[in-house]
């Protein structure tokens, strides 16, 4: 099995998700248990620009015709679907005062969340 570290911007996990390329895989993840103010410290974690532990990602069904093919998360569901609320403005995400919506943010913040480096 090849395996390799890399870093790859928020802004492609995020896009992974919206077009279906890449799998949460909730059958062998834990179900999503965060509650709201844990959601919030992940979001305030990712504005400030500090790092969080890895998200794994493994190859998933490659089409042999077209050569397309999918990625499915390993570990880190739970990360990559708060932040994934978080962009599209899920409801699941209620805002204290000091933390503002995705769409909110500045041009320059909202480039910089979706710029963010994630291992």
């Amino acid at each position: 099995m090849k395996t390799s570290g890399t870093n790859i911007r928020l802004r492609k996990l995020l896009s992974g998700l919206k077009n279906g390329t890449l799998i949460p895989r909730p059958e062998f993840q834990r179900r999503l248990v965060w509650a709201n103010k844990h959601k919030i410290a992940f979001i305030q974690t990712v504005l400030e620009g500090l790092p969080f532990p890895e998200i794994y990602i493994a190859a998933g069904d490659v089409n042999l015709t077209s050569g397309e093919g999918n990625e499915m998360i390993v570990d880190g569901q739970q990360r990559i679907s708060t932040l994934y609320q978080y962009f599209t403005g899920s409801d699941e995400i209620k805002y204290p005062s000091d933390v503002l919506p995705y769409e909110k943010l500045t041009p320059q913040q909202q480039e910089d969340f979706l710029e963010y480096e994630v291992v």
